[in-house]
């Protein structure tokens, strides 16, 4: 083909793929405004004529959608027999209850019709008698004939159906039909299957072109890492036994861990969708319904069929714990480029912080796990799509984000590998040009169309917002600047503030201070100490204590997000990056300052686990952070000692290897630059 012929190929295809994205994008976006068609919920009573009993019906609305009385005569006298009430919704003896209620009273010779403010007596007649209640107005017909009419009255209140009546005559007519106003108990309307429809079939598309794009355009090929590239035997035979030893802990911890105060909780919660036909709450806040975050409580009750037991419902954060450490030991080898003896020991710390930073977070029924786990996929899929060029991993993990955003809030952490790569990410993807690189990106944001599709393949977004509205009304919802309270949490003693899950966020923490400052060193001395991969690990893990500031409860589990992302940034901190710092450092006096303010850096307060222990006793001091003299003295040090180091690698430069004293195996691990 000629190049002319070949440039309009590539036009028409760059044109179908923006299409296809837009269709995405709008269907989309489109689902949360389609219509759902509302099941219809009816409670009808009495239960048996000859066994009539009062009930309560306590409704989050307070008002039914409609309610429908019949009633005969024999009804009626065996009412005024009992004490003359024959209906009621509110208690009668409560003044300010029945001005809100209906009341239907009788002596046997007329019946006096209460609603609200309105009342009426008609004089009793035989016949068929029906009262109708609904936002039309009520009426009262006797045989088809109107006696009643109040076109204003809008239904009443409801605490429940109260009667004297005991037992019905034989033939007697008395049935009450309360239709239920039940906003979220939706299903898909027509309309919207087919938008879901639309929009599956053009993210289809969006992926089979980008995957033809790819092969279709020259991209950077990245060498595979040999198998044994700088590594002897012992250790593989070291990163096996690590892998058993983490994925046997975790096993282990299914069976031997206690249970946490959301595992029954959040069970019984994703059990009721079956129940009630939708996620609710269940449990307070009326049962308001839990869209958009819906799809892992749905896919939890599905999982609950099969068993209910507690090593069966922690079956799902098991597997994506082990998929994590396998996505760690994938991004070590692959993207820190990290060989040899520095692997096993990286990959040794990175199993044990994932085995404490699991069982003390994420082991269990809660869906950080799911956020956890597509943090890492989502980092994975996003420094391939910079090394390769390819648009199509970027698109995954577009896509991967999204879902674990709509599994639970705290799965916006999943999000940042792509807010951090925003710019090599561009670079990557419009190599050939800006336009292409444009239309790439938009299909790449056609990937967030998957956590519309989840949200509300089945809801619409009205249900968001009232529900929304109703947890406003029962308890205000927390905001960014509330987010000290999760920490406040986590400090306590208590079961959100044990010393295990203190101890990997506090550190975790530590060591984010320790990387913003070694970047900013590398960044201005040009060592290249950080690659390009570490940078995005560490930026991304940062983020993620900025971004769950958006959820509205600040419950110290939501750290569970970062449970995977956390253990191989925490690794790499403590085991490679110390190293090529000290031996990117010009003096031993600078070693020795950095490496001893580093080390007093992650000293916690020994009082956190005795006073655990002591925890009400008599006499026991307050634990606090650290000493104001000795958070001084470290402060003022430190200071001093990165002033000193700052200022002269801004004067010369530094061999990142000096020959004394310095581990061969790092240097040789020392990170690449993307182009």
């Amino acid at each position: 083909m000629s190049v002319r012929s070949l440039n309009l190929v590539a036009r028409r295809r760059g044109t179908a793929l923006l299409v296809a994205s837009l269709v995405a994008i709008v269907a989309g976006f489109a689902l949360a405004l389609a219509p759902v068609l509302q099941s219809k919920v009816e409670v009808r009573w009495p239960q048996a004529p000859d066994d009539v009993r009062s009930t309560a019906l306590l409704l989050a609305n307070l008002t039914p959608h409609a309610i429908d009385v019949e009633f005969d005569e024999a009804a009626l006298n065996a009412a005024a027999d009992g004490g003359g009430l024959l209906l009621s919704t509110v208690r009668t003896d409560r003044p300010a209850a029945r001005a809100a209620g209906l009341v239907l009273e009788t002596d046997g010779a007329t019946l006096t019709v209460s609603l609200r403010q309105s009342v009426e007596t008609v004089v009793i007649e035989p016949g068929s008698w029906h009262l109708r209640s609904s936002i039309e107005g009520m009426t009262l017909d006797r045989d088809g004939e109107s006696v009643l009419s109040w076109p204003t009255e809008v239904p009443p209140e409801i605490d429940g159906l109260l009667t004297v009546v005991g037992e019905l005559p034989g033939g007697a007519e008395f049935q009450a039909t309360v239709q239920v106003l039940d906003d979220n108990n939706t299903v898909a309307s027509p309309v919207k299957l087919v938008i879901l429809a639309v929009a599956a079939l053009a993210l289809i598309a969006v992926a089979v072109m980008l995957i033809r794009d790819d092969r279709a355009r020259p991209l950077r090929r990245v060498a595979r890492p040999r198998r044994d590239d700088g590594e002897g035997r012992w250790v593989r035979v070291a990163v096996a036994a690590v892998d058993v030893a983490v994925v046997g802990a975790l096993v282990l911890w299914v069976f031997i861990g206690p249970m946490t105060a959301d595992d029954g909780y959040y069970a019984v919660m994703a059990r009721n969708n079956s129940d009630a036909g939708y996620v609710g709450m269940y449990y307070q806040i009326f049962n308001q319904t839990f869209v958009p975050f819906v799809w892992y409580w749905q896919f939890l009750d599905l999982w609950q069929t099969l068993s209910v037991s507690a090593v069966w419902l922690r079956i799902p954060s098991l597997l994506a714990a082990v998929g994590g450490w396998m996505l760690i030991r994938y991004y070590v080898r692959r993207h820190l480029e990290v060989a040899g003896a520095a692997r096993a020991g990286l990959l040794a710390v990175a199993g044990m912080v994932t085995v404490l930073w699991w069982s003390a977070f994420a082991i269990g029924v809660r869906p950080e796990a799911v956020a956890a786990v597509g943090a890492m996929a989502v980092l994975v899929l996003v420094v391939t799509s910079v090394r390769t060029g390819r648009a199509f991993p970027a698109f995954v993990a577009a896509a991967v984000g999204a879902l674990s955003f709509a599994a639970h809030p705290t799965g916006v952490v999943a999000f940042g590998p792509l807010l951090v790569g925003i710019a090599p990410l561009w670079r990557a993807l419009s190599g050939d040009g800006w336009r292409a690189g444009a239309r790439r990106t938009v299909a790449v944001i056609s990937g967030g169309a998957f956590a519309l599709i989840a949200a509300f393949h089945d809801g619409a977004l009205f249900e968001a917002i009232n529900g929304q509205r109703r947890f406003a009304a029962v308890e205000t919802p927390l905001d960014w600047s509330d987010e000290l309270a999760r920490y406040v949490l986590l400090l306590e003693n208590g079961p959100q503030g044990t010393y295990v899950k203190r101890a990997v966020v506090l550190v975790a923490l530590v060591l984010v201070l320790w990387f913003l400052i070694a970047w900013a060193w590398d960044r201005r001395s040009r060592t290249r100490l950080i690659g390009d991969a570490a940078t995005l690990m560490g930026w991304t893990f940062a983020a993620g204590f900025v971004l769950i500031w958006i959820t509205t409860s600040k419950w110290s589990h939501h750290f569970g997000a970062m449970a995977v992302i956390g253990a191989v940034f925490v690794a790499w901190m403590l085991v490679i990056l110390p190293a090529r710092v000290l031996a990117a450092l010009p003096t031993t006096r600078h070693r020795w300052l950095i490496a001893s303010i580093f080390a007093a850096s992650l000293i916690p307060p020994f009082c956190w686990p005795w006073r655990a222990r002591r925890t009400g006793s008599p006499g026991t001091p307050t634990c606090r952070i650290g000493d104001r003299r000795r958070v001084s003295a470290l402060s003022c040090s430190h200071s001093r000692c990165c002033g000193s180091v700052w200022s002269s690698r801004s004067r010369r430069s530094c061999s990142p290897c000096p020959g004394s004293g310095v581990s061969r195996s790092v240097c040789r691990s020392l990170p690449r630059r993307y182009p």
